[in-house]
């Protein structure tokens, strides 16, 4: 199953999100994913949409609001009371601002409206003088719009934020503060965690769960999390590591130290093979029992810098090698291979000779990516797409991302899971 990287706007840098304390069971009302209420302030806007409630009963809401002149996205957890709290002290997402004070926001769902208050004290500046202030003591009234479409298939799953994450279709693994992988369950239990110091890379099928450390690489049992082979693999000392499992159950590894992508046996007994890609592997995406690698070979005084795809087979013979611009990320969704360049749109390939579709098929404006069969899901500003092989839009579900947070995507054979903003969200 592919693990997505971290591919996302810039960092919202919340300093605090939390729930107020209380019991973690169900509140006094039901609020269905997608509900949206807004309220307008005398300086500003406040939008809330429910992602849903998790399997403890707590609703989970989306806040996007414009206070003075700072644009925000909050995620809450409310309590059993049905009231949530959230506060943060970076008034200014994605600048060069320093902040000073906070924003607090306090709610309760009531019936079809929130009632609640905002309380900001904030001035920014930069490094020439103050940029900006606001002083807002306000009560609010939310009142409910139109239910927002889309989000049918959304299940918020747990509080969690994750560095990595790797998904089959009936649960998640996450990596958190890079030194422990645990197990989320789709009903948002955490069934195992077990500790995984200097975890670089994260990998996941229906039988083993891969993790990749300086010098080895663990596999583990899906229903315990215990131990079932560790093999040492040099050449895994740091820079960013990938890695894929295929259909046939093999492990496959990329770092951007080497210059060769390496297969572990289904067993994670031994390795299979070594294949030098010309170049420093920069991306992974699994084909059946082959890889696609995106390479990249920076600029020297004589030579260019270059970046091309290579196609490795399942016995470790490098096939096919193309020319491209620039990539970012790369996922196979059916027969077409979709490249995400560092800027402009993804372009679809044709799976096998790695050569762009004609005519032209192309996706713009997305953030993140990763397959679900034969479906693109993507992150596209704050909302979350889906797209057919063809290139068609076939799903959106608005405000389920957020432009501001990074957004770590996985997906599996019929799932697509979701960490954003603290928030693990399930989407079938």
């Amino acid at each position: 199953m592919r693990v997505a990287r971290v591919i996302g706007a810039a960092a919202l840098g919340i300093a605090a999100i939390a729930a107020l304390p209380g019991a973690a069971t169900a509140g006094s009302n039901t609020f269905p994913a997608g509900d949206v209420w807004a309220a307008d302030l005398s300086d500003g806007e406040l939008e809330m949409r429910a992602l849903g409630q998790a399997a403890d009963g707590r609703t989970v809401v989306r806040l996007r609001t414009r206070l003075c002149s700072y644009d925000l996205a909050l995620t809450a957890w409310s309590d059993a009371d049905d009231r949530f709290e959230v506060t943060t002290d970076n008034a200014a997402p994605g600048s060069t601002d320093v902040s000073e004070g906070s924003i607090e926001i306090t709610g309760r769902l009531r019936g079809d409206d929130v009632v609640g208050q905002v309380d900001v004290d904030v001035r920014t500046y930069d490094n020439a003088d103050e940029t900006g202030s606001c002083e807002l003591d306000e009560r609010y009234t939310a009142t409910q719009e139109r239910r927002a479409r889309g989000y049918d298939r959304v299940s918020v799953v747990a509080e969690l934020e994750a560095d990595e994450l790797a998904a089959t279709s009936d649960a998640a693994y996450a990596a958190v503060d890079s030194d422990r992988i645990a197990r989320i369950a789709a009903d948002g239990s955490e069934t195992w965690s077990v500790d995984t110091p200097d975890l670089l890379a994260l990998a996941a099928s229906d039988d083993a769960v891969w993790w990749v450390r300086p010098g080895a690489v663990e596999r583990l049992d899906t229903a315990t999390g215990a131990t079932i082979a560790s093999l040492a693999l040099a050449g895994l000392e740091g820079g960013f590591v990938e890695a894929e499992v295929t259909d046939d159950g093999s492990l496959w590894i990329a770092s951007t130290e080497g210059r060769s992508v390496v297969r572990i046996a289904p067993d994670g007994q031994s390795v299979s093979s070594t294949t030098e890609v010309d170049g420093r592997p920069s991306a992974l995406a699994a084909h059946g029992d082959e890889v696609i690698v995106a390479v990249s070979e920076p600029a020297t005084e004589s030579e260019p810098a270059s970046e091309g795809l290579v196609r490795v087979g399942a016995t470790g013979e490098a096939g096919t090698r193309v020319s491209v611009d620039s990539v970012t990320d790369i996922a196979v969704s059916g027969d077409v291979l979709w490249v995400q360049p560092l800027t402009g749109r993804v372009v679809a390939r044709d799976v096998t000779s790695l050569e762009r579709i004609d005519p032209p098929r192309r996706i713009r404006d997305i953030d993140a990516m990763a397959a679900v069969g034969d479906l693109l899901w993507a992150t596209a500003g704050d909302d979350v797409l889906a797209f057919s092989p063809d290139g068609r839009r076939v799903a959106r579900i608005p405000g389920l991302a957020a432009k501001e947070d990074f957004t770590l995507l996985a997906g599996a054979r019929d799932a697509l899971w979701l960490d954003t903003q603290s928030t693990l969200v399930r989407v079938a």
